[in-house]
Order: C-alpha cells, then sequence, then structure tokens
C-alpha cells in the first residue's frame, strides 16, 4: 500500500512528503499591503539562513483595464552562482541605477527649463 501527501491548499497528491510540503508552501503569498521596499527586504538572504528552494514574489502589472493588479510569482532555484556571476549582476544593477538616475536628472532639468520658458512667456504676455 502506497502513502499519499497531499496538499492542503490545492488537493494535489504526492508520494513524497517534502513535494507536498513545497506544494504547499508554493501557495502562500506575502500580505499585499506591504510596499515594495518591505517586500525586498524580507526575501533578502542573511548569512546563516538556508537558501529556500524556492520563494513566492508579488509584482504589479497592468490588468485588463489599465489599472495595476497584483500578481504572485513562484520563483525556483535553478543553480547557485559563483561569486563572478554576483558580481556581473551587480555591476549590471549599479549601471542600470546610474543610467535610471541620469535619466531623472535631465527629465527634471528639462522640466525646470520648460517652466521657466513658461514663467517668461507669461511675463512677456503680461506686459
Amino acid at each position: 500500500m502506497k502513502e499519499l501527501y497531499v496538499c492542503e491548499k490545492c488537493g494535489a497528491m504526492y508520494e513524497n512528503y517534502s513535494e507536498a510540503a513545497d506544494c504547499e508552501r508554493g501557495h502562500q503569498a506575502p500580505n499585499t499591503a506591504f510596499y515594495e521596499a518591505e517586500i525586498e527586504s524580507r526575501i533578502k538572504w542573511e548569512k546563516g539562513n538556508p537558501i529556500p528552494k524556492s520563494m513566492v514574489l508579488p509584482f504589479r502589472s497592468y490588468g485588463d483595464d489599465g489599472e495595476y493588479v497584483w500578481s504572485y510569482a513562484r520563483y525556483e532555484l535553478g543553480k547557485r552562482m559563483d561569486t563572478s556571476e554576483v558580481r556581473e549582476i551587480e555591476a549590471e544593477r549599479k549601471a542600470r541605477e546610474q543610467s535610471e538616475e541620469e535619466s531623472r536628472a535631465r527629465w527634471q532639468a528639462e522640466r525646470e527649463a520648460r517652466k521657466a520658458r513658461e514663467a517668461q512667456e507669461q511675463e512677456a504676455v503680461g506686459a
């Protein structure tokens, strides 16, 4: 006689207890009331903690009506990266952040210049 384990969330049956437990954990999702930074801080790995095999992460996407909706994705650990891969990803992230910061600064400068031009035009019309 086989022993079967059932996921209490979806009813899927497994012969292996750990697979059923993983399935149940996969149905759990963080509370959507948290903001992105708070969620990010909750998923950061700290030295000494076991590396999770999978985790459910929230993300916002556009729904059919054009409004933001919360969705969830389950990510599974495919492989552990070596230090050089981590450094490369970190360098790409820093470059992207710098590019975004430069873009934001350009946008603000253009906005301020446009406001100054509009103010000058208003003064010229009023004079």
